[in-house]
């Protein structure tokens, strides 16, 4: 392993809100407020299709989100050799963990919106599965960022390319 390698994991440190605390992050973002950033401010208890993918934040460092999904009947669809991952499920991962990417180099008065999503799937992924996501910033402009998210097994088989672009929207 590299000496930079090395220097960036001992820089590591994890979340402070109790929901999310197992998920690295760099130090300028131990205070990000994941929970509010999937939910908002005013959703309470309200379920929503985030909570519904049931996505495990597991690194936040500016300009990459890696998280990790098990597979169950609401992410698959049926078919006659049974339940596999459903596009628009790749599709949701994505834009949300895009979205989580924006909001971590947003400022705070302003905040991100998915205008386009764009998914090549490549292989299938059956229901039980683990599967690993990493969004990785391609663009990082003032009104937009541009964002690409790949889906694996734990084979490190590509299921999933999904490029996602995000509006950044300045609060009034």
């Amino acid at each position: 392993m590299a000496q930079a390698d090395l220097l960036y994991q001992d820089s590591s440190c994890y979340l402070v809100q109790e929901a999310f605390s197992d998920c690295l992050c760099d130090p300028s973002l131990v205070s990000f407020n994941l929970n509010q950033c999937l939910y908002g401010l005013d959703q309470g208890g309200q379920e929503c299709l985030v909570q519904a993918l049931k996505i495990h934040f597991e690194e936040l460092r500016v300009g990459k989100v890696s998280a990790s999904v098990v597979l169950e009947a609401i992410h698959c669809r049926p078919t006659s050799i049974g339940l596999i991952l459903h596009g628009g499920t790749s599709l949701a991962l994505a834009e949300s963990i895009a979205g989580v990417a924006s909001c971590l180099i947003c400022h705070s008065t302003s905040h991100p919106v998915g205008v386009n999503v764009t998914g090549n799937h490549v292989a299938m992924a059956r229901c039980g599965q683990k599967l690993s996501i990493v969004c990785t910033l391609v663009h990082k402009g003032a009104s937009s960022h541009l964002w690409n998210v790949d889906i694996k097994d734990e084979q490190e088989v590509l299921i999933s390319t999904i490029r996602v672009t995000n509006a950044i929207i300045k609060a009034k």
